[in-house]
């Protein structure tokens, strides 16, 4: 697969998904539904870490918007932890001021610069293999 979708630890109160070879749109709705089932399997909240690896694929934001809205009731957080901090991240938060507007009881979504910050948000261990 080139999104891995797995729990962080044995407490599953963390999803991690990696990004990291190209993926197409395909990959990103199959990784989705993969988590929001993972998600959807334990009663407590859930965080969600998006640990691009690789360079988003162009449509990324327009299909997030569609993954947004469908993530269960659950979902504690959404953090994204980007290839590189670059100027594409204003556009990123840009588009997720505008979607945490429109779906205000959704999750909001942070972006940080390194895994470790987003484990640490999390409120999850740095495993050996990061």
């Amino acid at each position: 697969m080139k999104i891995n979708v797995a729990w962080v630890s044995p407490s599953q109160r963390t999803v991690l998904a990696t990004f990291d070879k190209a993926w197409e749109l395909a990959d990103l709705l199959v990784a989705a539904d993969l988590m929001h089932a993972m998600i959807k399997t334990v009663s407590h909240n859930v965080s969600i870490i998006l640990w691009h690896r690789v360079p988003p694929h162009p449509m990324f934001s327009r299909l997030l918007t569609d993954i947004y809205k469908r993530q269960p009731d659950n979902t504690r957080r959404v953090v994204v932890v980007p290839q590189r901090w670059s100027t594409g991240l204003v556009f990123i938060s840009a588009w997720n001021n505008v979607v945490e507007r429109l779906y205000p009881h959704k999750t909001k979504i942070t972006i940080v610069k390194t895994i470790e910050e987003a484990l640490k948000l999390c409120e999850e261990p740095t495993p050996a293999t990061v």
